[in-house]
């Protein structure tokens, strides 16, 4: 069993960093390459990064589902809080649903659960039948260090499932709990924040009840030089990685006392942090106006809670990391989609 969570398959990591873009569609272009044969694939939750993906997403998962099931691989998932709806976008594509109704999987029992909001939650973990896997996607208290955060506990998996699969944390973890229970957490496929870029991204291989191999999955490279010797061994590091993975190239923020001598390099991308202009300059700038410097991104988990509010919270994160000039934009956006959604 192929184990996938948090794809967030959207253009850009960042909006406001257009020149960085198509990371998550990198390891379902991957996988698609080199498909496995007659596998089974589960994907944790966060297929998507919204209810409503553009259509370089929604070609890019076309593709991939295409490729699998050409490969005889059956496809199976849940919904993350940030693709969830009514009828799961993924079904369109011949992936199939997991509930509370098990099905056999690898000669397993595996349920699903989509995300909910934590009161729905308990209620319906309490409802799933005997099972051998259990699927996911919701954070756990053991993997997140601030108050709010998470819905459940280790000792909330119900005593009759054997092996839990939880998407939504994006970092890769295998915990044995007191009874015996096996939690697993996939991690993310490609980074989705600037405080991600030094994680490792890939897979989990499921033989049976016991047996966890995590497979690594190619990501771009980031680099952050605080003067002339960092950049000059960094380009040279970049150069060697653009024969590895042309299609990613790497990424070098700089400081802005070394945006004049940077060199013209085709294939890496020149970011300078909180600095709105540099004219005359073929590199992409980054303007965070200060926001990163207050740490208001660390502290919006104590105000807003991401798995009762995931819509506010992911408007509020995007705005924290976005230059003034284009927040207006994004918030109108905001605004316009879900006063759609409350007309319906």
């Amino acid at each position: 069993m192929i184990i996938l969570s948090d794809l967030h398959l959207s253009k850009y990591i960042w909006p406001s960093r257009p020149a960085i873009y198509g990371d998550s569609y990198a390891p379902l272009r991957e996988l698609a390459a080199s498909p496995p044969v007659n596998q089974n694939i589960v994907l944790a939750g966060d297929i998507f990064d919204t209810p409503t993906p553009d259509g370089d997403s929604l070609w890019e998962f076309h593709n991939f589902c295409s490729s699998m099931r050409k490969a005889g691989c059956k496809l199976y998932a849940v919904q993350g809080n940030h693709d969830r709806s009514t009828t799961p976008l993924f079904a369109s594509f011949g992936v199939e649903r997991l509930t509370t109704a098990p099905v056999t999987i690898d000669g397993l029992q595996v349920c699903g659960l989509d995300w909910m909001p934590t009161e729905k939650l308990h209620k319906a973990l309490a409802d799933v039948p005997k099972c051998d896997v259990l699927v996911m996607h919701s954070p756990f208290r053991h993997m997140l260090g601030f108050e709010g955060s998470w819905q459940l506990e280790l000792q909330d998996i119900p005593e009759y499932v054997d092996i839990v699969i939880a998407g939504d944390v994006h970092q890769f973890n295998v915990t044995r709990t007191p009874t015996g229970k096996l939690f697993i957490s996939p991690g993310a496929t490609s980074p989705r924040s600037i405080a991600e870029i030094d994680s490792t991204y890939g897979y989990i291989m499921l033989d049976g009840r016991k047996e966890v191999k995590r497979l690594l999955l190619k990501s771009r490279q980031f680099f952050t030089a605080q003067n002339d010797n960092e950049l000059k061994k960094y380009i040279e590091e970049a150069q060697q990685l653009n024969a590895l993975n042309p299609a990613l190239p790497p990424v070098i923020f700089i400081t802005s006392e070394l945006a004049n001598i940077v060199p013209s390099e085709k294939n890496i991308i020149f970011s300078v942090r909180n600095q709105p202009k540099l004219p005359e300059k073929e590199f992409v700038v980054e303007s965070l106006a200060g926001v990163g410097s207050c740490s208001l991104v660390d502290k919006l988990p104590a105000v807003v809670n991401k798995t009762e509010e995931p819509d506010v919270f992911n408007l509020l994160t995007t705005l924290l990391n976005t230059p003034i000039d284009n927040a207006q934009t994004i918030l109108n956006e905001w605004v316009e989609v879900n006063l759609k959604s409350s007309t319906r």
